[in-house]
């Protein structure tokens, strides 16, 4: 089987993704990672996003036994960064080819170093206060490690019918920078995060930033928390050269499109059937000034 853009061997090839994989490897995904794995939307967004960093691995009967989600850092320009390799167990020699098409796309893209995101989270720890804080006693900064508990709870106050798993916000981590946002409240020791923004370069259409997640903890909406978040955002793509932001929301979520519409964003279109999930999001857009 001749491979597309990638090294093979007689028994493997190793290809970018197509929308034509989503079923078999979101299946690969939960039978190998079990609960660290990526959703069957998730898979969908960094294909879209990544474009040709999205490998997928098959067999000589084209069924697929692996993949590896790889993609420049953001801000360090000779980085790379393998984000997820899973591989079949039964298929164990197809990892070097993963990893070898995965480090050939990023050389390409420039990058010297290349590292891979961590593979397992830390355990998370107690839990904290959760009492609201004044509205304007809210502040955003970059994301550390240490951050990984409290943005968990975020998710699952937000998306708890079906989250991001914690792996994932380490992983993004290592590529996203500046570009992963959150927002705390209070001070010392009762600091605590109540909300997050994931803000992802487009490494298929080079001016356009994504909003790829954005979510405030319950305890905390209606106190602008979004909204600084969102404003941040922007000025970090702006910074980057981004010319446009986009992001999917699900038409539903009045307040979501509200503060979006409010900050100027226009809805470029609505998906009936997001990839084929029977999800219906709209998509929108800013566009940003020029610098």
């Amino acid at each position: 089987m001749q491979a597309t853009n990638s090294a093979a061997t007689d028994e493997y090839s190793v290809s970018p993704y197509s929308s034509a994989d989503l079923e078999a490897v979101h299946a690969l995904a939960t039978a190998v990672t079990g609960s660290d794995s990526y959703p069957k939307f998730l898979i969908a967004q960094l294909a879209d996003i990544l474009g040709p960093g999205f490998l997928v691995a098959r067999d000589a009967d084209a069924r697929v036994v692996g993949y590896a989600v790889a993609t420049p850092h953001a801000q360090i320009t000779d980085r790379g960064v393998v984000l997820a390799l899973v591989v079949d167990t039964e298929h164990a020699d197809v990892q070097r080819e993963l990893v070898g098409a995965a480090a050939g796309y990023l050389r390409g893209q420039g990058c010297k170093d290349i590292v891979f995101a961590p593979t397992t989270a830390p355990e998370p720890s107690g839990d904290p206060d959760d009492s609201p804080a004044p509205a304007d006693a809210y502040r955003v900064r970059q994301f550390t490690p240490a951050d990984l508990d409290d943005v968990y709870r975020v998710e699952l106050s937000a998306f708890g019918s079906d989250p991001y798993p914690r792996l994932f916000f380490l992983q993004l981590a290592e590529v996203l920078g500046t570009g992963f946002l959150v927002a705390e409240s209070g001070t010392g020791s009762e600091r605590r995060v109540v909300g997050y923004l994931l803000g992802v370069l487009d490494r298929v259409a080079d001016g356009r930033g994504w909003v790829m997640s954005v979510a405030v903890h319950a305890l905390h909406r209606g106190r602008h928390v979004g909204w600084q978040l969102m404003e941040e955002a922007e000025r970090y793509f702006r910074e980057v050269g981004r010319k446009e932001v986009q992001l999917t929301v699900d038409p539903d979520n009045e307040v979501a499109v509200e503060l979006y519409q409010h900050r100027d964003y226009e809805t470029v279109y609505c998906h009936a059937d997001l990839h084929g999930m029977k999800l219906s999001r709209l998509v929108m857009r800013l566009r940003l000034p020029v610098r």
